[in-house]
């Protein structure tokens, strides 16, 4: 492959940019969301502050669902160019889009683990004895039941 150095870069870029906009601008409208961003990202990989490629990278991720990539194209591009309107209107829209995930995704998982756990406080008395054994293997020892001795009860009886 011939590299390009110099001018003869430039005017490379010169004609190369505009292409991958305009194919990403189709490919938004088709509704080719990941090759619009991939065009325009191909732009912002020669110039990372270009306001259009910024632009439309952020609708195609937006459009993929991809709305934390999409605010920080846009949030990008309105440290560029703050008087845009349209880049105002898409932040706006997609904080707005933002809340509503957070809303129903902290409502999708609310209680996803069950109710929290009630700790229940323990008397220094009940955890350890004088001689340092637990009090599950006193009640053990003096011929109360521990859980294997009651589960394999529950099997014989079941038997």
């Amino acid at each position: 492959m011939l590299q390009l150095q110099g001018p003869h870069l430039d005017k490379a870029e010169d004609v190369t940019n505009p292409v991958y906009l305009n194919m990403a601008a189709v490919q938004i409208k088709i509704g080719d969301y990941a090759t619009a961003a991939h065009n325009a990202t191909q732009v912002l990989m020669r110039d990372p502050k270009h306001l259009k490629a910024l632009f439309r990278r952020g609708k195609a991720r937006a459009a993929m669902g991809r709305t934390e990539e999409a605010l920080q194209d846009f949030t990008q591009a309105a440290t560029i160019d703050p008087s845009d309107r349209e880049i105002q209107k898409e932040l706006r829209a997609l904080k707005q889009l933002q809340k509503k995930e957070q809303k129903a995704g902290a409502k999708l998982f609310k209680g996803a683990l069950g109710p929290p756990p009630n700790p229940k406080p323990a008397n220094a008395s009940e955890i350890s004895g004088a001689d340092g054994s637990s009090s599950t293997s006193r009640s053990a020892a003096a011929g109360g039941s521990s859980r294997s001795h009651s589960s394999r009860e529950a099997v014989a009886e079941a038997g």
